[in-house]
């Protein structure tokens, strides 16, 4: 009797759950969470994702092949969670928010040292700002009800996530109950703006200084707010990690953030570390700094640091850049810049750096439609103004005004979930970068959009033209996040990496020509039906996030795993890589594994490593690149030795083309 009754109070509860949980939730939310406000300016959340560590043409895949939610556990965004602007699943209308969220519980710990805490306040920070770009410009300034609603949606997310999500954070720590694969967080380099960090080392692989013994070096930046040292490591295919040769110390500015670098290569082959230097996040002012490690003396990392006088600095060719931004006419302006974004694989001619970055609130012409900004820097000039060339989105999704250099875009904020994927197709003078936009209907298909460079009109620059946009059949948000493969060819393939159970496989969508595309109506791709399978591997195999490197139009997917033994400390590392052709299914290249302590640092005479970094090593980062040129690629893995210092596995893999 008495369990019956128990049973009846329960199913009684979970009624009214059902009917009650959304309302209660979203006024419970508004009371709980009252005290966090939004931002006073309308700047949007960040774009999250990969930052590569080299010049090389490299995407590192993150997310563990486990898709983007929010992790929320399906049935409590099914009960609690209400659907967002324009009945999209809250999920959806907060997924910028969300991409970062998910990358942080994955992969923050590993990489900037946060802690759950700081993932969650991250989540409400960026779902607040996203409330700005959702409801109208009247309805913010008026304090409306619409305005009201998102802002409490935005803090029931962070209190769903919070605590129905708590479980799916990774430490840096392992568990006691580790799986024979699992590494907790793993390392992945995603956020443009590490500021809840209060250190952090950010790793790039470039041109060795010119006196070096080997073409390529690591380079250790340890991040603080105050600045950021950068210790230099020569690196060999064939002997351990050279001792840092140099170590510099690069002063913070107060008037700027202080984060790390991207690596970019010039049309001439030369390797740049970029800097955009933005005052605030409330603010989009800052300039571009730059060096070129292969060329640069002490003297000119002292300039970068603030050491030296600038009259001493800015000479003809020198390897520093310092560069405010203007517009066509080269005025100063607020250049309206968020982030700088990674263009792996496209490379200008001669002695041009080519670049591009995201602005925040469209182009300066007017109107809110879709904007990127290109920067083509002329070597020879790299002090003073540089001008951008603004790219307007110009497709069915952004309708023109009736001043026709405005262009309005409804639902806006549903681009910036991913950052943009650079391609160049075959004889093209100029890239074109394509882009998820968060479709109605993310259960079933997903519209990816295409942007042209070409020459402006009045033959002074560039800017945007449209090659269409193509409805991808079957990509959902558990295909996120998405890579190129073939991206200078006339077959490139989008592809996904997707988990099910212990499994996962590749599904991979062909990309029609842009002359194939109806411009305004768009295109159905549908996915590749045959399995493109890793045989072998499973999802233990995602943890660490995979590298995919392109080269002459064949991509190549590196994987890599650790294994934990049974009992006793040590640790195994395991890779495995593919070569992915035109027909989308993946050919194995190779293998291999090795014991804890690589022969090279055998050889060195250094000593068995102990709990703590076997551990760093599990969770470090795994660089793909070619050393010494040789068409033969090495993969590289970083970690900290307890002692202080940086040590590192270095291993041939062969499978290059030669």
């Amino acid at each position: 009797m008495a369990t019956a009754v128990i049973g009846g109070a329960v199913i009684l509860t979970l009624v009214a759950g059902l009917i009650f949980a959304e309302p209660l939730a979203l006024s419970g939310a508004g009371i709980i969470m009252s005290t966090a406000k939004p931002p006073d300016v309308r700047e949007p959340p960040q774009t999250s994702g990969d930052r590569p560590y080299s010049s090389d043409d490299v995407q590192v895949i993150g997310g563990r092949g486990e898709g983007i939610d929010c992790s929320v556990p399906w049935l409590a965004s099914a009960l609690v969670l209400p659907p967002g602007a324009k009945g999209q699943p809250l999920v959806l209308e907060m997924r910028q928010a969300c991409v970062t969220h998910d990358y942080c519980y994955r992969h923050g710990a590993a990489t900037y040292d946060y802690t759950q805490a700081d993932c969650d306040r991250a989540l409400l920070d960026q779902a607040l700002k996203q409330c700005v770009f959702i409801v109208s410009k009247e309805e913010v300034d008026n304090q409306g009800p619409e305005w009201q609603a998102c802002l409490n949606r935005a803090r029931l997310m962070s209190l769903g996530v919070t605590f129905g999500g708590s479980g799916a954070f990774r430490t840096a720590e392992l568990p006691p109950d580790r799986g024979p694969h699992e590494v907790g967080s793993s390392y992945f380099d995603y956020d443009p703006y590490p500021l809840k960090s209060a250190s952090y080392h950010i790793y790039r692989i470039a041109d060795a200084p010119a006196d070096g013994p080997t073409p390529k070096a690591l380079y250790d930046f340890w991040v603080r707010p105050s600045g950021m040292i950068v210790d230099i490591y020569s690196l060999s295919a064939t002997g351990p990690l050279g001792k840092a040769r140099v170590s510099y110390e690069l002063d913070g500015n107060p008037n700027f953030l202080t984060t790390a670098p991207l690596v970019m290569r010039a049309g001439n082959g030369e390797d740049w570390l970029i800097w955009w230097r933005r005052e605030t996040l409330l603010s989009t002012k800052g300039q571009l700094v730059g060096i070129a490690p292969g060329r640069a003396t002490t003297a000119d990392w002292a300039c970068l640091g603030g050491r030296r006088p600038q009259a001493d600095c800015r000479k003809v060719r020198a390897p520093l850049l310092d560069l405010k931004v203007g517009y066509s006419d080269l005025t100063e302006a607020d250049p309206n810049l968020s982030e700088l974004l990674p263009v792996p694989g496209v490379f200008a001619d001669g002695d041009v750096l080519r670049f591009m970055a995201r602005p925040q609130h469209g182009c300066n012409a007017g109107g809110n439609a879709l904007c990127f900004a290109l920067f083509d820097i002329d070597l020879k000039h790299t002090f003073g103004v540089q001008r951008q060339d603004q790219l307007i989105a110009r497709d069915s999704f952004s309708k023109a005004e009736e001043d026709v250099s405005k262009f309005n875009e409804e639902l806006r904020y549903g681009n910036f979930v991913a950052m943009p994927i650079a391609s160049q197709w075959p004889g093209a003078a100029k890239p074109s970068l394509m882009w998820f936009r968060s479709a109605k209907d993310f259960k079933h298909e997903t519209i990816l959009r295409r942007l042209a460079v070409v020459p402006r009109s009045d033959g002074h620059g560039l800017t945007g033209g449209t090659e269409g946009y193509l409805r991808l059949k079957g990509f959902t948000q558990g295909h996120d996040p998405a890579f190129l493969l073939g991206r200078h060819t006339d077959h490139p393939v989008m592809a996904a990496f997707v988990t099910k159970d212990s499994d996962f496989h590749l599904d991979r969508w062909p990309l029609p020509a842009p002359e194939a595309v109806d411009r305004d109506k768009g295109i159905l791709v549908e996915p590749l039906d045959d399995a493109a399978i890793f045989s072998g591997l499973d999802a233990s195999w995602l943890i660490r996030p995979p590298v995919v490197v392109t080269e002459r139009g064949e991509s190549t997917i590196y994987f890599s795993r650790v294994t934990w033994p049974d009992e006793g400390p040590g640790l195994t590392l395991e890779w495995s890589f593919w070569r992915v052709g035109s027909g989308g299914m993946p050919v194995r290249l190779g293998c291999g594994r090795m014991s804890e302590r690589a022969e090279s640092e055998s050889a060195a005479g250094q000593a068995p490593l102990t709990a703590s970094e076997t551990q760093n090593i599990a969770s470090g980062p795994f660089m793909v690149v070619d050393l010494d040129g040789d068409g033969t690629r090495e993969f590289v893995v970083p970690y900290r030795r307890d002692g202080g210092g940086l040590g590192a596995v270095i291993h041939s893999m062969g499978g290059g083309l030669r």
